[in-house]
């Protein structure tokens, strides 16, 4: 949708902040858990298209970090 290339996604279950804790009938037996997502993707802050994107994200993100941006050399 932005033209930005994503180069890894990875997900870690977080089994200590359960959302639901009971099935349908409320036996206890279903348990949905929150998800964290780590993702690396090829496009500068600086940038207003990886901006925009990370915006849109956080419409449906409970919680967001950018942790870094690094430079790519472009000198193969």
């Amino acid at each position: 949708m932005r033209d930005i290339n994503l180069t890894k996604i990875e997900s870690q279950l977080q089994r200590k902040r359960p959302l639901r804790v009971a099935d349908e009938l409320n036996a206890g037996c279903a348990k949905y858990f929150d998800y964290l997502f780590y993702i690396d993707f090829e496009a500068s802050m600086a940038e207003e298209r990886a901006q925009n994107a990370l915006i849109h994200l956080q419409e449906f993100a409970t919680f967001m970090r950018v942790l870094g941006c690094y430079p790519m050399d472009l000198i193969l």
